[in-house]
């Protein structure tokens, strides 16, 4: 429909502009019954993912509270949050959790203590922060921040 209404408006006809209101009322009315289609599992892991980026830099916030806020069983929820993104709603949240440190370690000096960047990603232990960083980055928080590290990229999570 968009293609058909560019071709519309560059042809400048004479009648192009109320082709042009008719295609646009065809894309409104596609919208919204788009819109009123009852939810989807892809509706349902949206909302999952919207939840965990709005608060996981809240260490009380876990993934069940996500899952809480949709419509179905938590059990149904996780399984097709796995099916399409390919990790559980827990998995994604230390995943984001973690690339958010990630890039606050990376900023340009002064930087923050670990303790500091732990809190600021959503992490209630910095141990535990440690421990999960250096197993998914394969070095502590702090020798990530060195200036004379291997600067290969980092591996994808």
């Amino acid at each position: 429909l968009f293609q058909m209404i560019y071709r519309t408006f560059v042809e400048n006809r004479p009648t192009a502009g109320i082709h042009i209101r008719h295609l646009l009322l065809c894309v409104y009315d596609r919208l919204e019954v788009s819109l009123q289609t009852p939810l989807t599992e892809d509706i349902q892991v949206r909302m999952v993912i919207r939840s965990i980026m709005d608060n996981f830099t809240d260490p009380d916030y876990t993934a069940s509270d996500a899952i809480c806020a949709c419509a179905y069983s938590q059990n149904y929820i996780r399984r097709i949050f796995q099916n399409a993104i390919g990790a559980t709603p827990a998995q994604y949240l230390r995943d984001v959790r973690l690339r958010n440190a990630e890039s606050l370690l990376r900023s340009p000096p002064p930087r923050l203590s670990v303790t500091e960047i732990a809190e600021r990603s959503g992490f209630a232990d910095p141990l535990y922060f440690s421990r999960v960083f250096r197993k998914v980055y394969g070095v502590s928080p702090s020798v990530y921040t060195r200036p004379n590290r291997n600067d290969d990229p980092a591996p994808s999570i």
